[in-house]
């Protein structure tokens, strides 16, 4: 099993056997705000704002939605980097979420869709799946660790001959 399919598994399973409930409103509303600071960090194209929404742990992840792993501050800044260079404009919206509470920590799912426009002129539609786990620090919400990635189509195969 590839190490990108394996981490959002065991995080599923963490948040269904860990203690969980439902959020109080002051924790829904900060994580719902972690979120759409993710999407207007995204509309700046700014690669600081995302990487401060990000915890300063060294053990912080983010696998991109191409698949590659970035670990630490420094990957994720130059994940980010490079994507927004591709760009000429770009903005989203969370189409759905759900958290689950993790001892201290937060855990979400959910489903972006981003309008781009590329340098090359070019527009498109891009849905993305996510999971992340987010911790307080210094009393702020932060990523701890979020996997993304781009649904792949399913095609039904072809029908015997």
């Amino acid at each position: 099993m590839r190490f990108t399919t394996l981490i959002p598994l065991l995080l599923v399973l963490f948040c269904t056997t860990a203690g969980h409930g439902e959020l109080d409103s002051e924790t829904l509303a900060a994580n719902r705000a972690l979120d759409q600071a993710f999407l207007d960090a995204h509309a700046q194209k700014s690669t600081d704002a995302l990487l401060s929404l990000f915890s300063t742990r060294p053990d912080v992840v983010f696998i991109a939605p191409n698949g590659t792993v970035n670990h630490g501050r420094n990957e994720i800044r130059g994940s980010f980097s490079r994507f927004f260079a591709l760009l000429e404009e770009i903005h989203g919206e969370i189409t759905t979420v759900q958290y689950f509470r993790v001892g201290d920590a937060v855990a979400a799912a959910g489903t972006e869709v981003f309008h781009r426009k590329r340098r090359d002129g070019v527009t498109d539609e891009r849905t993305v799946v996510w999971t992340d786990l987010r911790q307080k620090e210094n009393g702020k919400w932060r990523y701890v660790f979020r996997h993304s990635h781009w649904p792949v189509p399913i095609s039904a195969p072809e029908p015997p001959k």
